[in-house]
């Protein structure tokens, strides 16, 4: 393991300590109108991406223990994970957390990263859950088009209702993305605009 890697995940373990330690308070997908647009810089924006991540980790996490799956189930499920001590430490974190939706739960663990991940204030997390909640949209919809479910049924499978959430799906359905990249891009398409230069 390279140093950089090694301190990285040194700091996120500590880090996740800090993540969705409350119960989140269900956020509604539309940035509201009365508050400005937050902006990034390129630094915070490289670690909201690594943020994205760990948010699509916890959310796996998340549902699988609202499925009833034991934490040592959980545990074998991940037990290829390319890092065992990060993962075992976000697997703890979420199983420590009361969750009443994989959802919410999720949204507030991305906050929860973007405040002690990437340095972001807790004022300014709107746009960033946003976008991750776009990312997330966009991996619902890859998943329910390699099960080959149609858009209509993908858009009525969808957690939020509104236009974007139908413009991801259609994104997800017109290209040949794989999950992963279906997210990233969802992701990269939303924050780019408020990325400072």
């Amino acid at each position: 393991m390279t140093r950089q890697l090694l301190t990285s995940t040194i700091v996120v373990v500590s880090l996740l300590a800090g993540c969705s330690s409350t119960p989140p308070a269900p956020k509604s997908q539309t940035a509201s109108a009365t508050k400005p647009v937050d902006r990034y810089s390129k630094d915070q924006v490289g670690r909201l991406t690594y943020c994205v991540g760990l948010t699509d980790t916890a959310w796996s996490i998340a549902t699988m223990k609202l499925a009833g799956k034991s934490k040592e189930e959980v545990r074998k499920s991940y037990a290829n994970h390319p890092n065992p001590t990060l993962i075992t430490a976000e697997i703890d974190e979420v199983f420590s957390n009361s969750i009443s939706r994989a959802w919410d739960y999720s949204v507030q663990f991305f906050r929860d990263c973007a405040v002690n991940v990437a340095n972001v204030a807790t004022a300014s997390t709107d746009t960033g859950a946003y976008c991750m909640q776009n990312s997330m949209l966009s991996g619902l919809a890859q998943e329910h088009k390699a099960a080959g479910m149609s858009k209509k049924q993908a858009y009525e499978s969808l957690p939020i209702p509104g236009e974007t959430p139908k413009a991801l799906v259609d994104a997800v359905y017109k290209n040949s993305d794989d999950r992963a990249n279906a997210m990233l891009n969802a992701w990269n398409t939303c924050i780019a605009p408020v990325t400072n230069r």
